[in-house]
């Protein structure tokens, strides 16, 4: 598989890395810290590590950004 096929799929691959990305960032900018809490505090693992990363998402955010950048810059190309 080469030429016009798989540059439609790669850029097809990047436009999906490239929303799940925005999802992410979104999802821990706006995420209720108070219901993580109690869902944590219930033992759920996942509410445990976004209430992580919502205490101190300034690495996390800027990774996000970094990748979001790469793969729209991939993609522009």
């Amino acid at each position: 598989m080469s030429g016009f096929p798989l540059e439609i799929i790669v850029i097809c691959l990047l436009v999906v890395a490239n929303g799940i990305l925005a999802m992410t960032e979104t999802a821990v900018v706006s995420a209720r810290k108070p219901k993580l809490r109690r869902q944590a505090e219930a033992g759920d693992q996942a509410a445990q590590q976004a209430l992580a990363l919502t205490a101190n998402p300034t690495r996390f955010l800027a990774l996000v950004e970094f990748w979001l950048t790469l793969s729209g810059m991939i993609a522009g190309v």
